[in-house]
């Protein structure tokens, strides 16, 4: 049950942060109507694409499962389930999704916050302006890797990454302590990130307990 309250939390917090414009509660969440449900899965499903609309998929239960497994979801969800959301069978599998999605929604914030940040710095010239947007174009490639779960692409680009930073400062090393202060930034933020990236199997094994107190 605690694994259910934590969900329910972090999905209110989500949902309140973001201007979800329907009523949202943890009484609300314990028992949820199948309204409730389509209202949380389409705002957060046009999080990621503004555009999400589940006419084009024949009904609500296909556009959800078929967008589950777009962004890769590891579980399976079934029409039975989505046809009785706020039954205690169902719920808590159904409420793991959700968390999940949330975690990636947060995930991909805070890339783009890194790409921004990188992007301040363009205006810089030289090696400066290299590095910046060669860890812009890792942020994306990286985003990628993680959602496709590839671990093995997500070491290579982070391999690749540090080797064009070690190429960039034996060009300049006029320059090389203030390239250690910048690598340093950037290694802070690969560090953020992955501490992210780290949390999606512990995400995982919650849902797997959400689903054990069904």
């Amino acid at each position: 049950k605690k694994h259910v309250a934590a969900s329910v939390r972090q999905l209110v917090n989500y949902l309140s942060d973001r201007g979800y414009d329907h009523p949202i509660s943890p009484k609300i969440l314990q028992r949820p109507t199948g309204r409730d449900f389509q209202n949380i899965v389409t705002f957060l499903f046009r999080q990621v694409d503004p555009n999400w609309a589940p006419e084009a998929a024949g009904s609500f239960e296909n556009a959800v499962i078929a967008t589950f497994k777009t962004l890769r979801y590891p579980f399976a969800i079934s029409k039975t389930a989505l046809s009785a959301v706020g039954s205690p069978h169902t719920w808590p599998t159904l409420l793991g999704s959700l968390t999940w999605l949330v975690e990636l929604l947060e995930y991909d914030a805070e890339v783009e916050q890194a790409r921004a940040e990188a992007d301040h710095h363009l205006g810089f010239d030289g090696d400066q302006a290299s590095d910046d947007r060669a860890f812009m174009d890792y942020l994306g490639r990286a985003y990628t890797a993680f959602l496709m779960g590839d671990d093995d692409l997500y070491a290579a680009l982070e391999g690749e990454l540090v080797a064009g930073f070690d190429r960039g400062q034996g060009r300049a090393a006029a320059d090389l302590a203030a390239l250690r202060g910048r690598n340093e930034d950037l290694q802070r933020q690969l560090q953020q990130l992955e501490a992210r990236r780290d949390r999606l199997p512990q995400l995982e094994a919650r849902a797997r307990d959400l689903r054990s107190d069904r």
